[in-house]
Order: structure tokens, then C-alpha cells, then sequence
């Protein structure tokens, strides 16, 4: 989904607002302001709404993972 504008945001209004505002900026602020809403991409947190599913799914691929990234460890067991 490269050039994807990802706003955090809780409730469609807040969703609708962001739209606004980006049709507001042209430019370096447009891509700018995309490129600052990418760091959202790392909020992962469990916001499932009618609008968006957000920390519902997660997927990421890494160059590499150093031990000292890790901030927990669990082991999972397959569903059953």
C-alpha cells in the first residue's frame, strides 16, 4: 500500500476529519503528512470498529531481529 495515508484515529468522524485535512495540504505538506502517518502502522493495539479492524491481524517482516528488540516472549499453542 505504498503512498497509503494511515491516520490514527478511534471513530469514523475523527477518519472523516483526517480525509479533510489532507484535502486541505498540496505538496511537500501532502507527502509529508503521509509520511508522518506511516509511523501508525506500528500502533497495533486491539481497536476494532465498524471502520477499521486495527491490531486485529498482524503481519511485519524484518531485516533482522537482535534479542535486545524483543520486549516479550511467549510460546503459542496451536488452537484446537
Amino acid at each position: 500500500m505504498m503512498g497509503a495515508y494511515v491516520p490514527y484515529v478511534q471513530t469514523k468522524e475523527e477518519y472523516e476529519e483526517a480525509e479533510r485535512l489532507l484535502d486541505t495540504l498540496t505538496g511537500a505538506e501532502l507527502e509529508e503528512e503521509i509520511r508522518r502517518s506511516w509511523d501508525n502502522i506500528f500502533i497495533v493495539e486491539s481497536k476494532n470498529k465498524d471502520f477499521s479492524q486495527r491490531g486485529r491481524y498482524v503481519q511485519a517482516t524484518f531485516w533482522e531481529i537482535k534479542e535486545e528488540y524483543i520486549a516479550e516472549k511467549r510460546l503459542l499453542r496451536p488452537n484446537k
